[in-house]
């Protein structure tokens, strides 16, 4: 893993190339991508990613910019994507020995809704409703946009999810697990991944979505809910959009009140029709088995703290998701 030192002089690397005059140069958050705060001199600021090696292709990150600037011209409140003078969304720089891609968004000010409804429960009804829709908007997209014939985004099919070679790794093996905890999940991947070949995948169930959308990738600016970061988009089961913000809240004493407001809220511009509904649970259970894959693949986080935290709420998940699906 780099230093910090070698991630500014990148970040000041790519600020250059898109002749930016830049008066600060702060790093914002050091997880998977390094992110910085510039501050123009003749500008609003600006958000750069330095993102994390072998995650994405080139042509994946670039059919990101596609979708989502698709996204922007319906509406959607998504930072828009800053282009280097040439054209660019992308370009190469040295971080140490590594080369990672460098991308500029616009800045947003605002708050991450995580912290919003930690901070007072009594807004979850009208965030989430909100969320639900913003959710729904991206899936009426998805189902009308003729995507062109060079698109590329990964598949959380069965096979990205829970197949041999999953997206997130093969978290029923890592190494933190014990022997029953291993026997466990792999009795529970291996019925998920039966349930899922089974699922349509035509346009009406199976499109483009976000993927990723838990509460840390949306902010609350005023009345605003504003999306960020779709490292994760690709083509999925649309109500694994609604799985991952309801992970996040599942532990929680206002799960109840999200889960209502968010569907109602999803079904007021797209209706979420009675088997989608019934899928949620077992969508749910999978995004919190794969996230032991996560974490796993990424120990330059320092977060192995958090792996027996994880481990237990999968095993609880694997255990109700099993004796549901027997």
């Amino acid at each position: 893993m780099p230093d910090s030192d070698q991630f500014e002089a990148a970040a000041h690397e790519a600020v250059n190339r898109w002749g930016i005059k830049a008066e600060a140069v702060e790093l914002v958050s050091m997880s998977e991508n390094a992110v910085f705060r510039i501050n123009q001199a003749d500008g609003p600021p600006a958000i750069l990613r330095l993102h994390r090696p072998g995650y994405n292709t080139t042509a994946q990150m670039e059919s990101e910019l596609v979708w989502v600037d698709s996204l922007r011209s319906t509406g959607l409140d998504i930072p828009s994507a800053i282009r280097t003078p040439t054209g660019e969304g992308y370009v190469a720089v040295k971080v140490g020995n590594e080369t990672r891609q460098a991308g500029l968004v616009e800045w947003v000010d605002g708050v991450c809704l995580e912290n919003v409804v930690d901070d007072d429960p009594t807004l979850v009804p009208t965030h989430f409703h909100k969320l639900g829709a913003i959710m729904a908007q991206i899936r009426d997209h998805s189902e009308n946009w003729d995507v062109p014939a060079d698109f590329d985004r990964r598949r959380w099919d069965a096979e990205g999810l829970v197949g041999a070679d999953a997206l997130w790794g093969r978290f029923w093996e890592v190494d933190a697990l014990t022997a029953p905890q291993r026997d466990l999940l792999g009795k529970a991947r291996a019925r998920l991944y039966e349930q899922f070949k089974s699922l349509p995948i035509d346009r009406e169930s199976f499109g483009l979505i976000h993927a990723d959308l838990h509460l840390h990738n949306v902010l609350a600016s005023g009345d605003r809910l504003v999306v960020i970061d779709f490292d994760d988009s690709g083509w999925g089961w649309y109500p694994y959009e609604l799985a991952v913000a309801l992970r996040a809240a599942k532990d929680v004493p206002w799960f109840e009140d999200a889960l209502r407001s968010l569907i109602d809220g999803y079904n007021t511009v797209h209706a979420l029709r009675p088997d989608e509904l019934e899928l949620i649970p077992a969508l749910i259970a999978v995004r919190t088995m794969i996230s032991i894959g996560w974490l796993d693949a990424r120990p330059e986080l320092g977060a192995e703290s958090e792996m027996p935290r994880i481990v237990d709420r999968a095993m609880a998940e694997a255990e109700t998701y099993l004796a549901a699906n027997r």
